[in-house]
């Protein structure tokens, strides 16, 4: 059997359980237990798990052929592939004729430099029905596939596998796109999974629980509680010592790459009313203005992705993503663009702010704080504060930046599941002895 020796190039952001929180076990299956959060981004799914914290870009799928891959015989050389990430969902043809259920169910997820980044990716963004598509339903098994390949217990060990996860806020509301994501994550079933040096194992999981929330959720849930779901005694605000914020009145604005969600807590209590998305009023917004600035100044035609990667932390555009001080580039191929991100950041932080006042209107003067978060809440805060401070809204003083805010909501959604996974435990051993019970009447 061909041997790999390259790791899985997944972006670690952080390392929490092994310090932090010790896995769990099923007092009644003996399963072990992995917490999952997810946050199923437009851009990156971000996923926080029990034992450890991964970016994940596979929501952009296409078909690839590659004749290096090690799928062996029986298996077609085509398959699912994220486009960023050395992994691969291969799959055995038993049909004449390919059938979407055999790329699900018949997958083998492989890591490895046989794997290529895909061309011409199609998105799984944006789409109706999304949640029910294949390439969402195998994206769960990547996800899970991922998290159980390193978990550190014995080979061919069932895993139990508890979910929490969130849609948009107006989504949330949709029962379809519940049940979609439910039906994507849950059951029993195994994932054949590439390990390190090469041994293909089975890895057997169960997943009896998923919780599905709106995603704005998560970030108030990051505050709420603490890393091992205890909840916070306490929350600093401008560097002052205030009551836990469950006591008090929030508004969460949480901004992704393609839209804008709130949602309102009353004391710790939301309900589907306070609810709504925006859509196109995503960072996506801005960084289209940026692209359209960089072909009418400079001639230069770039995609709205590669404009985000290298600009979200600088004010530099480098031509062909070259180091900025490679030896081959001109004056020409390095474009300043902090007049473009300024102006493009500034509109789109008005156009929120004035979207969150006409939705909210008299009702924001209730809210004691107003959560910024997601992928707009580190570059926009500036502007949002600014634009805020007008005498036509004057709310610059309720704003709080979520700490970490881009995982805020997978931290917050794990947070939650540890805090509520003992009752779930109990609720589930006592189905499961209620079943024994009738089969022995039986």
């Amino acid at each position: 059997m061909s041997t790999y020796t390259k790791q899985p190039e997944l972006t670690v952001i952080n390392t929490l359980a092994k310090s932090i929180i010790t896995s769990a076990y099923n007092s009644v299956t003996k399963r072990k237990r992995v917490y999952v959060a997810i946050d199923l981004g437009n851009g990156n799914v971000k996923v926080m798990t029990s034992e450890g914290v991964y970016v994940l870009q596979i929501n952009f799928w296409a078909k690839a052929d590659d004749k290096n891959l090690p799928l062996g015989d029986g298996f077609k050389q085509t398959g699912i592939v994220p486009a960023s990430d050395d992994m691969f969902w291969g799959y055995e043809i038993k049909e004449t004729e390919e059938k979407d259920e055999d790329l699900l169910n018949q997958g083998i997820l492989l890591w490895g430099p046989g794997v290529v980044k895909a061309d011409n990716p199609q998105k799984t963004k944006a789409r109706k029905k999304r949640y029910e598509a294949i390439n969402f339903r195998i994206m769960a098994k990547i996800i899970l596939g991922t998290v159980v390949r390193l978990s550190e217990e014995k080979p061919n060990e069932p895993v139990e596998v508890y979910v929490n996860t969130g849609l948009p806020a107006s989504e949330r509301n949709n029962e379809d796109d519940v049940n979609a994501i439910r039906n994507a994550f849950k059951g029993d079933f195994t994932i054949d999974v590439h390990m390190p040096g090469g041994v293909i194992e089975t890895k057997k999981i169960n997943c009896p629980i998923v919780i599905v929330n709106s995603q704005p959720r998560g970030s108030y849930n990051s505050v709420v509680y603490e890393l091992k779901g205890e909840r916070a005694t306490k929350f600093v605000f401008n560097g002052q010592q205030m009551p836990p914020i469950s006591s008090s009145n929030v508004l969460v604005c949480d901004g992704g790459f393609g839209t804008l969600d709130y949602d309102a807590f009353i004391k710790g209590n939301n309900t589907a009313a306070d609810r709504h998305t925006s859509k196109n009023l995503g960072m996506s917004k801005a960084w289209t203005e940026v692209v359209q600035d960089i072909q009418d100044h400079h001639s230069y035609t770039v995609s709205i992705e590669e404009v985000e990667r290298q600009l979200r932390f600088s004010d530099k555009f480098v031509k062909g993503g070259l180091p900025e001080d490679h030896p081959t580039l001109g004056p020409s191929d390095v474009i300043d663009c902090t007049e473009y991100k300024e102006r493009a950041f500034k509109r789109l932080a008005e156009k929120i702010i004035k979207d969150m006042a006409d939705r909210y209107e008299e009702k924001l003067d209730e809210f004691a704080y107003i959560f910024v978060t997601g992928g707009v809440a580190t570059p926009l805060f500036p502007y949002l504060y600014e634009v805020a401070s007008q005498p036509e809204f004057d709310i610059q003083n309720k704003l709080y930046l979520v700490p970490d805010a881009q995982m805020a909501n997978a931290q917050g959604f794990l947070s939650e599941l540890i805090a509520q996974g003992p009752g779930i435990e109990g609720l589930l051993n006592q189905k499961a002895e209620e079943l024994k019970k009738k089969k022995k009447g039986k």
